[in-house]
């Protein structure tokens, strides 16, 4: 995929570029993104969980301590949704927040720690 491309499209989220589209920052990113065929890995660098495939993008999120419930938790989640979770219980505001809290895994009675603006 060409960077310009990724700048350019707004893609669905079951598109195989979403993933490089969310991640591509004008100016910082490569030109050009190689995307293997599924199962494939570069032999050089051994492999990562960059591709766009379910079975390397879908990864298992733990969550313990205070202000967390016991139990487990089917509804969708992602990495993205990690930072806001732990600001809300930090009592921290996010300027830009690009996840979501994960209530469904908070206690009934957690409130967050104190609020403050980030800046």
């Amino acid at each position: 995929m060409v960077g310009e491309a990724l700048e350019k499209g707004s893609f669905a989220p079951s598109d195989r570029a979403a993933p490089f589209a969310r991640s591509h920052v004008a100016g910082r990113s490569g030109d050009l993104t190689v995307v293997y065929r599924p199962y494939w890995i570069d032999d050089e660098t051994g492999t990562s969980h960059g591709t766009p495939y379910g079975y390397d993008s879908r990864v298992p999120l733990f969550l313990f301590g205070k202000g967390i419930a016991a139990g487990e938790y089917l509804e969708s989640a992602s990495p993205t949704d990690i930072a806001p979770t732990l600001a809300f219980l930090a009592g921290v505001t996010l300027p830009r927040v690009d996840g979501r809290v994960l209530t469904e895994g908070l206690s009934s009675d957690i409130r967050p720690a104190r609020t403050s603006s980030a800046r």
